[in-house]
């Protein structure tokens, strides 16, 4: 199996542009909107349901849909990094469900 995590600043501002300035431009603070993504596959090619971690129990863009439709797995945790918790939990829900379901022994 092969996973890999990445952060995600979903509000940050492009760092560079095209466009030359005239006027000089204040520096901003950076946005700390941040989630972490963990996708995974199998080496017989099973793709994994990517597990996104917010800082959120129900982000308000979720507040009218069912979470558990999402093609994602959710989980909140104040820092929205992984844990060994939340990745523990993955495997137990995910993982060990999804393999067992495509092979059966």
């Amino acid at each position: 199996m092969n996973f890999d995590e990445f952060g995600w600043i979903i509000k940050a501002l492009p760092r560079r542009s095209y466009v030359q300035c005239a006027t000089p431009v204040k520096a901003k603070k950076p946005a700390k909107a941040r989630v972490t993504v963990l996708i995974g596959c199998s080496a017989a090619g099973l793709k994994f349901k990517p597990l996104v971690i917010g800082k959120s129990i129900r982000p308000l863009c979720f507040r009218s849909i069912n979470m558990a439709n999402l093609p994602v797995l959710y989980y909140h945790q104040e820092s929205s990094w992984m844990s060994s918790e939340l990745f523990t939990n993955y495997f137990i829900e995910e993982i060990v469900p999804t393999i067992k379901r495509n092979f059966p022994h």
